[in-house]
């Protein structure tokens, strides 16, 4: 017997990368590791890979997730990294994980990882939505 899951109301991790050659690595291994953190939880992933090659560009998938109401938006790519704190200004509670970003430390609800650091944080943050 097949049933159906119910995936709504539970939280979900949102990965928005550009789709140039220089972010495919790591684009791959964050969604990886985020496909694997969630699994067997109650956990949604989805993930965004678009031509976005400037923040102007990016602003409205991040604000698109946003809307979608993603519990945490994980960015690969300088202009998803560079759109994060416009949208985060107009939206405080919104948390971030940017993958090799050149963002400074710091900000509230932005967490900055390196890909060779990837996976054991990220899980740890994916794996925490389960908490919420």
């Amino acid at each position: 017997m097949v049933t159906a899951a119910n995936y709504s109301g539970r939280p979900s991790a949102c990965l928005a990368a550009d789709n140039s050659t220089t972010t495919k690595t790591a684009a791959d291994s964050t969604w990886t590791t985020m496909r694997e953190a969630a699994e067997g939880k109650a956990i949604n992933v989805q993930q965004l890979v678009v031509p976005a090659d400037t923040p102007d560009k990016a602003a409205p998938y991040l604000a698109g997730l946003a809307a979608q109401h993603c519990t945490l938006i994980v960015t690969v790519g300088q202009a998803f990294a560079a759109a994060i704190p416009n949208l985060h200004k107009a939206d405080p509670a919104l948390r971030f994980v940017a993958v090799d970003s050149h963002l400074s430390a710091g900000q509230m609800g932005l967490t900055l990882l390196a890909d060779a650091d990837l996976p054991a944080p990220l899980a740890r943050q994916i794996q925490g939505l389960a908490e919420l």
